[in-house]
């Protein structure tokens, strides 16, 4: 056997080894993606979260609330949990500003569509926000650009929903008294969720609304759907 493929089978053996120290320690390669430069994610760090729920608010000093999450490119969460918090995806991290005034958390992602190379998952970030079973919020705002919107077993008094390009989902919640769903392209879909009056209008979609939801004129109503390339369904 020449020297040039012992030299070339060593080396394939070293990058063997090398692998196999990296994915005992780190996992398997995750992500490049672009923050202000190149930024290398092992496929633990790519998988991580990160806790940024305001100081204020997880030293109980503040009670939330209203919850308003603006975002870009980023899915948004809000469901039940132990205690209120905000996690977020690492790479999502630096892109947030969050704040804590008087009760209300904010939660603005000034995210950008950035490249990423690798075997990690390239998709939207990802933000979600958890609200104890027994607080009914005053307001839950959610503003989405690109990326969905989920909202699961939670209570409030006043729900706002807006997305542009992805779909709206509502499960298991109750709304006291009034609110809105808007979209522009992607399906709303309230389950098991109790309502006031609603009026439902969809462009270039479907309205599935079952009996067990008040649909009446405009003028009556207290919860708005409205959806310009999709279908409205109330189940």
């Amino acid at each position: 056997m020449s020297r040039k493929i012992w030299v070339g089978l060593t080396l394939v053996v070293l990058g063997l080894v090398m692998s196999g120290i990296a994915y005992s320690q780190e996992g398997i390669p995750g992500r490049i993606y672009w923050n202000a430069g190149p930024v290398y994610l092992s496929d633990k760090e790519d998988k991580a979260q990160a806790d940024v729920t305001p100081d204020a608010v997880a030293s109980m000093k503040q009670t939330v609330k209203k919850v308003q999450v603006s975002s870009k490119n980023a899915d948004i969460t809000v469901k039940k949990g132990e205690h209120f918090a905000v996690i977020v995806d690492r790479p999502e991290k630096p892109y947030l500003t969050i704040s804590a005034t008087d009760g209300v958390v904010k939660v603005t992602g000034e995210e950008h569509v950035d490249w990423s190379l690798g075997v990690g998952n390239a998709g939207n970030h990802h933000i979600t926000v958890y609200v104890p079973s027994d607080v009914t919020l005053e307001q839950l705002d959610l503003v989405n650009l690109n990326g969905d919107i989920k909202v699961d077993n939670v209570k409030v008094e006043e729900l706002l929903l807006q997305n542009s390009a992805g779909d709206t989902t509502v499960t298991n919640s109750k709304v006291n008294q009034s609110g809105f769903s808007l979209n522009r392209f992607g399906d709303i879909t309230f389950r098991k969720t109790a309502l006031p009056k609603v009026k439902a209008f969809s462009r270039f979609g479907d309205l599935n609304i079952s009996s067990s939801y008040q649909n009446v004129p405009a003028k009556d109503a207290a919860f708005s759907f409205s959806n310009n390339g999709g279908d409205i369904t109330l189940q």
